[in-house]
């Protein structure tokens, strides 16, 4: 376990994260959960600024790389692997975003029984 490696991906989740705390409106799945984070989030400057709109997105596929690669990765090949497998999965939802009508029919019914999950049509399509 490389220590150094998920204590900076957690750092960027983090930051990733405040974007949505600070700088957007619409309603996100944690801030749902967790809502005195929104209550007392709505007097604070917008640090982020015009990075905003693309930070959460970088922030993500790079975080969760890291935290990949510190929890389970062993060799060379697997921390490029761990890359390649969020850099795919991040690729799959912003497509998705785009042609979120289309992909929102292959979302399966069971899907709205499991939590985060439940939100996965919502998300295409909105």
């Amino acid at each position: 376990m490389n220590k150094r490696d998920i204590l900076i991906g957690l750092a960027a989740l983090l930051a990733g994260a405040g974007v949505y705390v600070v700088n957007r409106a619409e309603p996100v799945y944690f801030l749902e959960k967790l809502t005195f984070i929104k209550r007392y989030s709505s007097g604070l400057p917008n640090i982020y600024g015009r990075l905003g709109g693309w930070v959460p997105e970088f922030c993500h596929a790079f975080s969760f790389s890291l935290i990949s690669i510190g929890l389970f990765s062993r060799s060379e090949i697997s921390r490029k692997m761990f890359c390649l497998l969020w850099l795919v999965i991040d690729s799959f939802f912003e497509i998705g975003q785009k042609y979120g009508c289309q992909f929102a029919k292959y979302v399966p019914l069971w899907f709205n029984k499991v939590p985060i999950l439940e939100r996965t049509k919502s998300y295409f399509v909105n």
